[in-house]
């Protein structure tokens, strides 16, 4: 259930339903920015779990949920692509190749958000090098945090 509408925000903490208002305002919200890739390994299940608890938060028609296979096939002109892994070194690299598989799925203005664990160390301190290499502005890592055995998970964030 990767593709969760996330039918239970639109309830209040106390269960009962929240005014339309609210279903208004994110309708407002996705058509403003645009349609959301959601990219993540179908087998990573912490990965999954994020990007569920990120897809409730967006309207279900605005977001297109895919795997870095199926990435080729999602409709362009989105405005972001929010890219969830667990460790690295069993799943998805954020490597030159995919970063710019990225970008080019976005409208002019457009951004990739990446949360990824178990990287190398010597990659999360290359990864602003490759953003700028893939071709995008603003490349940044948000945070970095210790993951043990050389490894960190990273927050990293870009723009076409």
């Amino acid at each position: 259930q990767a593709c969760d509408s996330g039918s239970n925000f639109f309830r209040s903490h106390r269960g009962s339903p929240r005014p339309r208002r609210w279903a208004a305002m994110l309708t407002g919200l996705g058509l403003l920015q645009g349609r959301t890739v959601v990219l993540f390994e179908p087998q990573d299940a912490p990965a999954r779990a994020r990007a569920e608890a990120y897809l409730r938060a967006w309207p279900a028609l605005s977001v297109q949920v895919a795997s870095p296979r199926d990435l080729a096939n999602c409709d362009g002109e989105c405005g972001a692509v929010a890219i969830f892994c667990s460790d690295t070194s069993k799943h998805l690299t954020l490597d030159l190749a995919l970063l710019a598989q990225c970008l080019a799925k976005l409208r002019a203005g457009g951004y990739v958000l990446a949360w990824i664990d178990g990287v190398p160390a010597a990659e999360a301190a290359a990864l602003e090098t490759t953003g700028l290499f893939a071709g995008a502005v603003n490349s940044r890592v948000l945070s970095r945090t210790d993951s043990g055995g050389g490894r960190c998970a990273v927050a990293f964030a870009c723009s076409k």
